[in-house]
């Protein structure tokens, strides 16, 4: 009788985990306005019926990236207008996302491997790295993606159509996810008309969201697909320039390290199912496509979506190879098999996997240093409660997310209008963030007629207009 709510245990141990991770590290100013911060602010904006603009960007939110189901998150700040909740609410979306893995590794092999299948979806790095840095939409997408692809093996199309909407609607480059899955229903499940339409109103999609409604919405004009125009020729070269398309993917060698890391999480096992084959492949061209080196590692959100295409991945991977190996009895290569999971899993966990992060995301949490705030911290969270609700701000980064709804704030020094106060330290810059500029900007507030210094104390400083009340 126990055994049946061990799930749900597991399901809400990790939501408690990965929201005490998340507002841990918010409370410690480890968020930022890239992305809580944006995020934040579109679906402030959202409650009150308003257009998702972005000050941070200068744009509409839509125009960075196309994910309209952050208006979902809406009743959620009806119940609290912090951005904390969109941190909580991001944690039970995750830590359920793992129901649809549970469901299917249950069915096939038993309650012990649904479980460990759930366990190791959870605490998979790039679950862990997704809760880690920040909100992004995308990271909840994981869960829409594994419940789509359980209805559609279940074959519940009207479930199957309603998820995959939502993951579509989560980001513009989770499209191609889709694509890949209609190819695989084709050639493999032999579902000729599902598959098709999956591939072509995928593909569709994304030429929609990327070429029309994003330019549209940033208020640009672009060539079709010029959004994801380095993917895109990355996946050219596959036809015409191998050699540059497998230099690109294997240089440098934390491209490779990624790869391993991820599939290793499930012991390599998803590489026995050709369903991996045909679902991750656009995921790691459209990130190791990319210069910046911050898409090649597993640290940061975009290691989520892959999540349920490998748990999925490594179900069938079991099944398969069940009929290769059929002279084996099937309890202990199960056995075997589950263990080497949990120890791939811990494996891909392991402190300073992914350098310079040293420490696993999860880890953090069981440190006692992790919840204490210097005196510093604690000021800051004193002064920016002083700053009117009202007032357009202009701060560093980290405090972005704490003051974030208003209608105008913005990223220091990337300030597109004057705005009413002034909110600077000169500690926890970013590493884009030099003290040298920062202090030229603060002397530049000094002099200027218009601001008066409000308060300043151990490198923090609140400069506001002279018209502002504080």
């Amino acid at each position: 009788m126990i055994k049946k709510y061990l799930i749900f245990f597991l399901i809400f141990i990790f939501f408690l985990a990965y929201s005490a991770l998340a507002i841990g590290k918010h409370q410690r100013f480890e968020t930022s306005a890239a992305d809580l911060g944006i995020y934040a602010q579109s679906v402030w904006h959202y409650s009150r019926f308003e257009t998702p603009f972005s000050s941070i960007k200068n744009l509409n939110q839509l125009g960075d990236h196309f994910n309209p189901t952050l208006a979902l998150f809406t009743p959620f700040y009806w119940i609290l207008q912090d951005a904390k909740v969109l941190l909580i609410a991001q944690s039970l979306i995750v830590a359920i996302g793992a129901i649809p893995i549970y469901w299917l590794a249950k069915e096939k092999f038993g309650e012990i491997a649904g479980l460990v299948l759930a366990f190791a979806y959870l605490a998979f790095p790039g679950i862990q790295s997704g809760i880690d840095f920040n909100f992004h939409p995308e990271v909840a997408a994981a869960t829409w993606i594994g419940f789509a692809i359980y209805f559609l093996l279940k074959k519940k199309l009207f479930w199957y159509a309603v998820f995959t909407i939502l993951a579509l609607g989560s980001k513009e480059d989770i499209a191609p996810i889709f694509a890949g899955l209609g190819i695989y229903l084709v050639l493999f499940k032999k579902l000729y008309r599902l598959g098709s339409a999956t591939f072509f109103l995928s593909l569709v999609w994304f030429y929609i969201t990327t070429s029309i409604l994003m330019p549209y919405f940033a208020g640009i004009v672009v060539k079709p697909f010029a959004i994801h125009s380095k993917a895109a020729g990355l996946l050219s070269n596959l036809f015409f320039n191998q050699t540059e398309f497998f230099k690109t993917l294997t240089y440098p060698f934390d491209k490779v390290e990624t790869v391993f890391t991820l599939f290793g999480s499930f012991a390599f096992i998803p590489a026995a199912s050709a369903f991996s084959w045909f679902t991750t492949p656009f995921t790691f061209i459209n990130r190791f496509g990319s210069d910046d080196w911050s898409r090649w590692s597993t640290h940061f959100q975009y290691s989520a979506t892959i999540a349920p295409l490998l748990a999925i991945a490594a179900i069938f991977g079991i099944e398969n190879l069940k009929n290769i190996f059929k002279k084996v009895d099937f309890l202990k290569l199960k056995f075997f098999l589950l263990a080497a999971i949990l120890i791939g899993i811990f494996w891909a966990n392991r402190p300073s996997r992914d350098l310079p992060f040293i420490t696993p995301p999860l880890q953090q949490i069981v440190k006692r240093s992790f919840w204490r705030l210097s005196e510093d911290q604690k000021l800051v969270h004193q002064v920016l409660k002083a700053i009117p609700p009202e007032a357009s701000v202009a701060t560093n980064t980290n405090y972005v997310p704490h003051i974030i709804n208003r209608n105008k704030i913005y990223e220091f020094p990337r300030v597109f209008e004057k705005p009413d106060v002034y909110f600077l330290t000169t500690f926890n810059l970013y590493p884009d963030e030099t003290l040298t500029k920062f202090e030229e900007e603060i002397k530049k507030l000094r002099q200027d007629p218009n601001y008066q210094l409000i308060f300043e104390k151990d490198g923090i400083l609140l400069f506001a207009k002279k018209t502002v009340k504080i």
